[in-house]
Formats: structure tokens, C-alpha cells, sequence
């Protein structure tokens, strides 16, 4: 092997034999993308390169309402860098910075800085320790909060921020892998005057999804109320979600924050969301804010439980759901009950609302439109891990499959590509210009439940969408590449048991069996089990949720 001598500039060559052990030939750090890595090459049998993150380690002590006590502990490497704490608004990605020495840091948390890079009223503040060399981040990590108990629904300091027309509160809390956060809202005066009704009406249920999407569960649900009972149902969203455009009109829907928001807010005694309460309530759901306590909690759910485990365990929450909605025994028990810690009373077996707006087809038909739509992986937390990821390389070479494309032609088949909402931006700008038939869909441009009732054929990865195409009655192929990696963390239950379809390892047998589904009609000769998945597949999915919260109500 040729190489550069370290330290000067002779070429120099090292020969490798077969039968020296393993041994470490050269040792040295290098810069790839402005961030450092310790690289090794080893002989072993020939050679290869090992590489690492240099040493860094930060935590915090303590945090109260005025200052935050941490430490940094870096590699020598980085002896020659400034340090920083940094406050980032994660909306606007706005920061302000103070400069820091490694070791034990006492900080006032200066609030009048961090309003000034606040862009909306109820917002989060991440928290980054920030190494530069010169003008270039070689490092940022956030902080964590290593001695804390994850709670979502509980917090460790509070700062009340009071001036003539508002009431800001900043809370600081903890993710599920505890890098600290503050967590931020306002209230004006007029609003606060609102909020401090104390009687919960119980014929008021506030409704939602994440706060910036109307497609799954809570829009069915809201709409299904409308339809068929006397509740005084509200769906709230931001005002700046694309799918508010088509809800605007409705005289029940309100715009996250506005002063009807938090009127009905206040007075709501059912909540009901497919996930946390943060994203349709005003302020922070916790005991002490405006009744939050004297609330019945429903959990929709925004899919069927059994894969990869989720965030929505008994033991995160002071106050927990107190309806949480299932579709099946195998995963009331196996599942909710045994994994993630509810009492059997809380948990119903009653579907989920939003197949109730499936057809269910009795014969299947053959194969005209395709779609492909894979989930997130949580390892993506940057640009440069994405885009040079076995993911984002996976799926363009599927895409661009000529076997798959030849098939569009060949068969007049429609093939579209959907990816998850936060990797769109990331295909698009990879997609843009190239000469291939897939089709790429825009997020916006159809709900996702529309796409999965239009199209015959599903190809997803671990997505449970996947259940609706099996509740229709309609072929999934799952494409398990990175199988090992994704469950990495455990499964909550065996894989023949959940992905119910054909399950592929590799691109050549995924498009073959593609091909043979379409031109040969195979999938209709593949039986699926869907009794440990859907104990019901009916239309009444709604009416059984409905009932189980008039239930709960009427005991209390």
C-alpha cells in the first residue's frame, strides 16, 4: 500500500503479510466535513480503516428557574477550539450563544435573550454545547440530562415571565434520551382570563394529530361525531399546516393558539389525539395548568402496535391515558398491558377510526397502480448521515431499478414514491432531473389514506400502514434491508407475526417479486392471518370508541 508519511511529505509503501496478526499500522485525525474522527489503519489478513468520534462527554447537574449547572469533558483534540452554549428555537432554528470553558459551568439562563429568538407563541428551546474552529462546527451535541427520570408530563424548573399584556412560561424538561429542553408558551391576559374557568364541560372534546397534519385518526374520529352525535367536537391544527386550507371553513376547527383555542381548551373535559396532548393543547399538558388533571385523556393511536417500540409507555406519564385504543387481543395484552405497563380496564379493543373510511374488497384485483412508501429511521439526524446513508441509497436505487421502470411501460402500470414527511426534502432535491418513470409525491398533494385506498399494492419497510392495506384486503411487500439495524433496540413482537405479506431482503428479489405479482397475479394465491392483528373489520370502529368514552365518563 502507497502512502504519505506522516509528518512529511515522502511517499512511502507498506507491504502487508498474510500471516502478521492483527496490528495497527498508522494512527491519525483527520477532518472529513468539518468534523474531526480518530482513524486507524490495521493489518489483518490485508488492511482495513477503523474510525472514531473523538472523546466528548457533557451533562447536566442541575437546572432551576434561573441558572443551569453542566460540564464538558472533550478529547485534546479539540484544545485548540471555542466552546459554546447554545439556545436553539427549534422551529426558526434562531440561537443565541455564550462562549464557555470545558469543565463545570454555572450559567444564568438570560430569558429576555432567548425571547428575541422565539417565532412562535408556544414553542421549544434545545439546548447544544457548539465546538468551532474558526468559523466551521466541528461538534454539536446536545445536553443531557444524564440523573433525571423521564417524565413528558412533568418538569424539573418553571419561570413565570409576567409583563403588562402576557404571562410567558418557560419549563424546563428532558426527551425520551434526556438531552434537556425548555419548553415555551404564552398566554395573553385575555386568554388567561378564559383559561381560568374551572368547570370542565363533558360534552366538549377537543381532537387532534400532531398539530400540523388533518389525514389520520383524529380527523376521522372529529368528523364521524359531526356526523352522528350531539357532542360539541372541536379539531384544532395550526393555521399554517397545508391540510388547514381544506378545514378553514369549518366554524369547528381552530387554529392552534388562537383566543377560541384556548377557550375551548379550558372547558374541554374529554381530549382526545393520536399523540401527545402537547400538540393540541395551548399550554404544557401537566398537573397545575388549568385542569389539566380533570381531564379524560383518550389515546387514538396513530397506528397498530406490535413493531418497533414507542414512546407511549404507563411509566413516562404522571398522568397517564386513560383510554388507550387497540385492535386487537394479541396486542390489548402482549403488548399494553404486558409491555408498557396500562391496567387491562384502560385499554379497548376497538379499532381504529380510520378504518371505518376503508373499502374492504372481496375479491382482489389485479395490480395497476403501486405505491412505495417507506417509514423514517431515527439514526437520520443530519443531513450528512442522510445523504450518505444506506437508506436514502436503497431507495433511489429502487427507484431508478430499470427492471421496475421497464415494468411501468411494459404493463401500464403507475408506480408512485411517498416518502416519510421529514426524508421529502431530501428525495425531492435527489429525484429532481432524473429520467425515471416512478412518480414522486409531494407531501400535501394527497392524504395518505387517499394514496393507500387508490393503489393495489403496497412496498413499505416497516411502515404499519401496511395494516391498512391488509384491512382492505390488498398485498404489502415489505423490503427489509436494514431489518437488523431498525429493531436493533428489540421488537415487541415476532415479525411473522405483524408484517403480514411477502418479505424481501434485497432490490433484484424485491422488483422480481413485484414483477411476478403483477404480470402473473401470484399474490392472490397468498393467504394472510389477520385474526392476531384486527379482531374486528367492520364500519364500526368509531361508534366503539365513542361508546368506550361515554363509558368512562358515566363512572366518574
Amino acid at each position: 500500500m502507497e502512502a504519505v508519511e506522516e509528518g512529511t511529505s515522502r511517499n512511502v509503501i507498506y507491504s502487508i503479510s498474510e500471516n502478521v496478526k492483527e496490528r495497527i499500522i498508522s494512527e491519525t485525525a483527520v477532518s472529513i466535513n468539518n468534523q474531526y474522527y480518530h482513524m486507524r489503519f490495521i493489518s489483518n489478513n490485508g488492511i482495513y480503516v477503523k474510525y472514531r468520534k473523538p472523546f466528548f462527554k457533557n451533562g447536566v447537574n442541575y437546572i432551576n428557574e434561573n441558572k443551569i449547572n453542566f460540564f464538558v469533558k472533550a478529547d485534546d483534540i479539540y484544545s485548540h477550539c471555542t466552546f459554546t452554549l447554545t439556545f436553539e428555537e427549534r422551529y426558526s432554528k434562531e440561537t443565541i450563544e455564550y462562549y464557555i470553558e470545558p469543565g463545570e459551568t454555572l450559567l444564568d439562563i438570560k430569558y429576555d435573550e432567548i425571547e428575541k429568538i422565539i417565532s412562535k407563541p408556544k414553542t421549544i428551546v434545545d439546548l447544544f454545547i457548539t465546538v468551532r474552529e474558526q468559523d466551521h462546527i466541528v461538534r454539536k451535541e446536545k445536553i443531557r440530562y444524564r440523573t433525571a427520570k423521564y417524565k413528558k408530563d412533568t418538569y424539573f424548573s418553571k419561570k413565570i415571565i409576567k409583563d403588562n399584556n402576557q404571562e410567558i412560561n418557560y419549563l424546563s424538561t428532558i426527551t425520551p434520551f434526556k438531552n434537556i429542553k425548555l419548553e415555551r408558551f404564552s398566554i395573553t391576559n385575555n386568554q388567561l382570563k378564559l383559561m381560568n374557568n374551572k368547570a370542565k364541560d363533558p360534552n366538549i372534546w377537543l381532537i387532534g394529530e400532531r398539530f400540523d397534519t388533518a389525514q389520520d385518526n383524529g380527523i376521522v374520529f372529529f368528523n364521524w361525531l359531526r356526523a352522528n352525535t350531539s357532542i360539541d367536537a372541536y379539531y384544532v391544527i395550526d393555521e399554517n399546516a397545508l391540510d388547514y386550507q381544506n378545514l378553514k371553513h369549518n366554524k369547528k376547527v381552530l387554529k392552534f393558539g388562537s383566543i377560541e383555542h384556548f377557550k375551548i381548551a379550558s372547558k374541554a373535559k374529554v381530549l382526545v389525539s393520536t399523540h401527545d396532548f402537547e400538540n393540541i393543547l395551548p399550554y404544557k399538558p401537566a398537573k397545575g395548568f388549568f385542569g389539566y388533571e380533570d381531564t379524560l385523556k383518550v389515546f387514538l393511536q396513530h397506528g397498530v402496535l406490535g413493531r418497533k417500540s414507542v414512546e407511549y409507555h404507563k411509566d413516562y406519564y404522571e398522568q397517564p391515558f386513560d383510554i388507550f385504543n387497540v385492535s386487537s387481543m394479541s396486542e390489548k395484552y402482549d403488548v399494553v398491558v404486558n409491555e408498557m405497563g396500562y391496567d387491562k380496564e384502560q385499554v379497548y379493543i376497538s379499532g381504529l377510526s380510520r378504518f371505518d373510511n376503508l373499502p374492504i374488497a372481496n375479491d382482489n384485483n389485479n395490480i395497476k397502480k403501486i405505491l412505495i412508501m417507506p417509514t423514517w429511521r431515527d439514526w437520520l439526524n443530519s443531513d450528512f448521515t442522510f445523504e450518505n446513508s444506506e437508506y436514502l441509497e436503497k431507495y433511489l436505487s429502487l427507484i431508478k431499478n430499470k427492471k421496475l421502470n421497464q415494468l411501468i411501460e411494459s404493463n401500464n402500470v403507475e408506480i408512485n414514491f411517498y416518502p416519510n414527511y421529514r426524508a421529502q426534502s431530501y428525495f425531492k432535491l435527489f429525484l429532481m432531473n432524473n429520467d425515471i418513470k416512478v412518480q414522486y409525491v409531494e407531501l400535501g398533494e394527497k392524504s395518505v389514506q387517499s394514496l393507500l385506498i387508490e393503489h393495489d399494492l403496497l412496498i413499505t419497510d416497516y411502515s404499519s400502514v401496511s395494516f391498512d392495506f391488509t384491512y382492505m384486503n390488498k398485498p404489502v411487500i415489505f423490503y427489509h434491508f436494514d431489518v437488523e439495524r431498525f429493531f436493533r433496540k428489540g421488537i415487541l413482537r415476532p415479525i411473522h407475526e405483524t408484517f403480514l405479506g411477502e418479505i424481501m431482503y434485497d432490490e433484484k428479489k424485491l422488483v422480481d417479486q413485484i414483477y411476478d405479482y403483477v404480470v402473473n397475479d401470484s399474490f392472490k394465491k397468498v393467504e394472510v392471518e389477520k385474526d392476531s392483528i384486527f379482531k374486528y373489520i367492520d364500519k364500526n370502529n368509531n361508534e366503539r370508541i365513542y361508546n368506550s368514552i361515554v363509558e368512562n365518563l358515566e363512572r366518574q
